[in-house]
């Protein structure tokens, strides 16, 4: 079991161990320290105290993912009261993974998956400052030109996603069909 500990470096007081064996921590904006455990639940803890606080238990069948499901990146709206999930779910033999975004709601205790498509995969889910629209990105595919060079480039597009509405409203950036792809390369 892996361990995770916070260090106070101002103090140098000895670190506190937390429970668990979560991974990709975030702070929540009250403050607490947050994190995906590996059981796919989202643990929080109280710094303070080193204790666990609060447990949201989202199991795959609450998700309609299979067994093969695992969380990915998560973040807090800034206003506390919703996280964006993306939750990544690996192909029956195969490698390759798709993932979903999800929002949860804190006080509602409602999921809601926001893209709903099982042969694509949409992540990095980031907030507005003011909590209403959440941006994510969708896998289009990997750049011709550095593929055949031997490198992995992959290209997304942007979409902007309504909280009030719960509507995906605009896609502000479409990388497959931008003709300016090769900025960084000059190949002569």
């Amino acid at each position: 079991m892996d361990t995770n500990c916070i260090n106070d470096f101002k103090s140098c007081a000895n670190s506190v161990e937390l429970i668990g064996d979560g991974h990709r921590p975030v702070w929540s904006p009250d403050g607490k320290l947050s994190w995906v455990c590996s059981n796919n639940a989202l643990c929080m803890a109280d710094v303070d105290s080193a204790e666990i606080t609060k447990q949201v238990f989202l199991t795959t069948d609450d998700l309609g993912m299979t067994t093969n499901a695992s969380f990915g990146h998560f973040s807090w709206s800034p206003d506390g009261r919703y996280l964006a999930i993306n939750l990544e779910e690996s192909q029956s033999g195969s490698s390759e993974t798709t993932a979903d975004v999800f929002i949860y709601s804190l006080q509602a205790k409602r999921l809601i998956n926001i893209t709903n498509t099982p042969d694509q995969d949409e992540h990095s889910a980031g907030w507005s400052s003011d909590s209403k629209y959440l941006a994510f990105e969708r896998y289009v595919g990997v750049a011709e030109l550095i593929e055949s060079l031997g490198f992995q480039f992959a290209i997304y597009d942007t979409y902007i996603y309504d909280v009030e509405t719960g509507q995906i409203i605009d896609q502000i950036l479409s990388a497959g069909n931008r003709q300016d792809f090769n900025f960084f390369m000059t190949i002569e």
